[in-house]
């Protein structure tokens, strides 16, 4: 098979040249780290998304249901920390995000954030 060479300066590429040029496709990712980063990257372009998303999930979908079960099983003092806590990570994110991080920062931030109000509400419930 012969091999193609680059057209000369001043010359036109034929189809067959142009093909051998095309990029290589990206690796597969190995780990579930490796996706993460690679869908965190790809979402680069829904920015506004990522902004809205916590904006609005957050204190609307996700916190109330915690604060309820904070309220109902009497955490005392619990409640103070995860307050703290839970504001630190919801204004952290948009901060992030209107700062003009990438979104593996604001994605990274509102899953914490997620699993903080899970996890915070669950320990609430089975540690009476």
């Amino acid at each position: 098979m012969p091999t193609i060479t680059s057209p000369a300066k001043g010359t036109v590429a034929t189809p067959a040249q142009k093909e051998t040029t095309k990029k290589a496709a990206p690796a597969k990712p190995t780990s579930l780290m490796d996706a993460y980063w690679a869908y965190c990257d790809d979402q680069q372009r829904n920015k506004y998304i990522w902004f809205a998303l916590p904006a609005l999930a957050l204190p609307c979908i996700v916190m109330p249901p915690t604060i309820y079960t904070l309220f109902h099983f009497g955490s005392g003092t619990g409640f103070s920390v995860y307050l703290f806590v839970a504001m630190l990570l919801f204004i952290g994110g948009i901060v992030a995000n209107v700062g003009g991080l990438t979104t593996r920062t604001t994605i990274s931030l509102f899953l914490i954030a997620i699993v903080w109000n899970i996890s915070f509400a669950l320990t609430s419930v089975f540690l009476l």
